[in-house]
């Protein structure tokens, strides 16, 4: 009885440890899921901002070049709707941004610098004097861009990393869990087995000494 009862809570074991191990390995995946796709979401975050930026930029160049003032204007108002989109992905990205916070600041420092620069000199820009308001766009909106463009890329860089480095850790770890929820079901599945021979020896040397014992009595030996 004792024996059974071992046999018995051996089989639950190796049941309750692989729940246990298929419940680990799937929360593991869950995590990895989240966080993966939450860098890839800061990805695209970045991606919106250099789209947003560059089409605001190439709306100014458009309205230096432009001799109608009112064409010059519109345009300068489009470039100012793109930078509010760009400083919208900022707040997004800013929620879950696995790097330097201080980048953030400086996204929103420039893309608010190159509104600023907008507001400030639209008359510099939207000159009738082309070479003056080409000057003005070279002078107050190109080093800029170029800054928010490379902050941008190292946001992307990062968060591409950082996913990169969380596929291989949790594939390890999931790889590490399945091997040793292995090993140890199999453990207990060969527990199990010698358990069960060795009862099955004792119900034969049993059944065997019962045997004898009946073959004595026949002969009518009671002894």
């Amino acid at each position: 009885k004792k024996l059974l009862v071992a046999f018995s809570v051996i089989i639950l074991l190796a049941a309750l440890l692989s729940s246990t191990g298929i419940i680990i390995i799937t929360t593991i995946g869950s995590n990895f899921k989240f966080f993966h796709d939450d860098a890839f979401d800061c990805t695209q975050n970045a991606d919106e901002i250099l789209i947003n930026v560059n089409e605001a930029t190439r709306d100014v160049l458009y309205a230096t070049l432009d001799p109608v003032f009112e064409e010059s204007n519109a345009c300068l108002t489009q470039a100012q709707a793109y930078l509010d989109n760009a400083l919208v992905a900022v707040t997004e990205l800013s929620e879950r941004y696995s790097g330097d916070p201080a980048d953030m600041t400086a996204l929103t420092n420039d893309i608010t610098a190159v509104k600023s620069a907008i507001t400030n000199n639209i008359d510099l820009l939207t000159s009738t004097d082309i070479s003056e308001a080409f000057a003005a766009y070279n002078e107050l909106i190109y080093d800029l861009r170029i800054s928010i463009s490379e902050t941008a890329d190292k946001v992307k860089t990062q968060e591409l990393g950082y996913a990169s480095n969380l596929y291989s850790e949790s594939t390890q770890m999931i790889s590490i869990g399945t091997i040793a929820m292995a090993a140890i079901s199999l453990g207990c599945i060969i527990a199990g087995i010698l358990l069960a021979l060795y009862v099955a020896r004792m119900f034969k040397r049993g059944i065997g000494d019962v045997t004898t014992a009946a073959e004595q009595m026949a002969k009518g030996d009671f002894d």
